[in-house]
């Protein structure tokens, strides 16, 4: 995912900023400040950064920021079934021999 940022009292007019996660020092993008000395972005996490807490560090030639971010795995609610417990099998046998079953009195009601 993305993470945005916002950092003010940082020099004014800086380039060559770098965004780093500490966790397993990874640069993930450069920044500028502004006149104001303020920088708005945002980068994107890579999908190997493990869940839990990280460090994230805004660093410029004589300065640095650094703040703390909680990643969550997001889970996704398990659906249907992978048929390895043999239920799905058996619900699926019970329906077809019912319906069997049940057009077999149908027909010798029929024909008696």
């Amino acid at each position: 995912g993305d993470v945005a940022a916002t950092a003010y009292g940082l020099p004014a007019n800086q380039t060559g900023g770098e965004i780093v996660v500490m966790s397993d020092p990874l640069l993930l993008g450069t920044f500028s400040t502004d006149a104001s000395g303020t920088f708005r972005g945002q980068v994107s996490l890579p999908s190997s950064i493990g869940s839990g807490n990280h460090t994230v560090v805004l660093a410029l030639p004589g300065t640095s920021v650094s703040v703390g971010l909680q990643v969550n795995q997001l889970l996704l609610p398990k659906t249907g079934s992978s048929g390895s417990d043999g239920l799905t099998e058996l619900a699926l046998w019970l329906v077809t021999t019912g319906i069997f079953v049940s057009a077999l009195r149908r027909r010798r009601g029929l024909v008696a």
